[in-house]
């Protein structure tokens, strides 16, 4: 499912970099993903598993619009996606954090940040 939600982003042309976590190399814009939660929801006539995953998606950018642009392109890949070849049944949008909030890494680079939280439904 990770790898069929990262090939649905890097699908969009304004998303160049999808990482589970940034490294010193990444080059900005990035998404950082991280699974927040993860159930599992049995049926016990058919024996098939559905899991649901909440997923957030950090959008960095070094400018305000550059960070705006990544959060709505996010949203426009993954609300109501779904990939019966990867077995993701559906996906919403759960919310959308347009704080645009700084990470001080450093005190010359700033990085404005928006959060995409998304649940995304699939089939183990």
């Amino acid at each position: 499912m990770i790898s069929a939600m990262r090939t649905q982003l890097l699908a969009h042309h304004a998303i160049d970099t999808v990482e589970p976590y940034l490294r010193d190399d990444t080059a900005l814009p990035a998404v950082l993903f991280e699974v927040q939660t993860e159930e599992r929801e049995r049926d016990l006539q058919s024996g098939s598993a559905l899991r649901m995953s909440q997923i957030d998606c950090r959008c960095l950018s070094a400018t305000y619009s550059g960070v705006d642009a990544l959060a709505s392109a996010v949203q426009t890949q993954l609300d109501g996606w779904s990939d019966s070849g990867n077995n993701v049944q559906a996906s919403t949008v759960v919310s959308v954090d347009r704080s645009f909030d700084t990470d001080n890494a450093s005190a010359n680079d700033m990085i404005f940040e928006a959060v995409v939280s998304i649940q995304i439904w699939w089939e183990n």
